[in-house]
């Protein structure tokens, strides 16, 4: 029988090439490309950001991924509405940490999920928190240093949000 769904090719494919329908990389050059789907594989080896994936998989939207700087200064960003990731040029250049590119990416894509579940403010402070808190479990989750991790603070308007996952 045809394939004549998107659900029916992705249940008919690999389960590492089903995730990469939910991003748009045709605006990366080669080596981009082979970054983010490294830096992808990387996320889904842990089940938090594999369940982020697959969550932002069954939302059946496209995520482009670009290497525009983001407009607020951020290294990494997501441009709610747009459905648009922004690396800058993290993946271009090798000498980024590529602990911090993770949890960087990892909360951009938690801003991605929360787009697409609905939630937004105007100002974005009210997601800051929890995306910070799914990048600091996440990057927890990966094995990286505490200090990826721990003592994360987030200045929102005129309360700091702090999250400390010691041990």
């Amino acid at each position: 029988m045809p394939i004549t769904t998107l659900e029916e090719f992705i249940e008919t494919i690999d389960i590492g090439l089903e995730y990469f329908i939910v991003f748009n990389t045709k605006l990366l050059d080669n080596s981009e490309k082979e970054k983010f789907n490294s830096l992808i594989d990387d996320i889904i080896s842990v089940d938090i950001g594999e369940a982020l994936i697959k969550a932002l998989t069954a939302f059946n939207k496209i995520i482009t991924v670009t290497h525009n700087t983001p407009k607020n200064g951020a290294s990494q960003g997501y441009a709610s509405g747009n459905n648009r990731v922004d690396m800058g040029d993290m993946l271009s250049n090798p000498d980024y940490d590529i602990n911090g590119v993770l949890l960087g990416l990892s909360h951009e894509l938690f801003h991605a999920f929360q787009d697409f579940s609905g939630i937004s403010s105007s100002s974005g402070a009210s997601r800051e928190p929890d995306a910070y808190i799914f990048g600091a479990s996440f990057a927890r989750a990966y094995g990286m240093d505490a200090v990826y991790y721990n003592n994360i603070v987030q200045p929102i308007p005129t309360t700091p949000a702090q999250i400390n996952f010691s041990t």
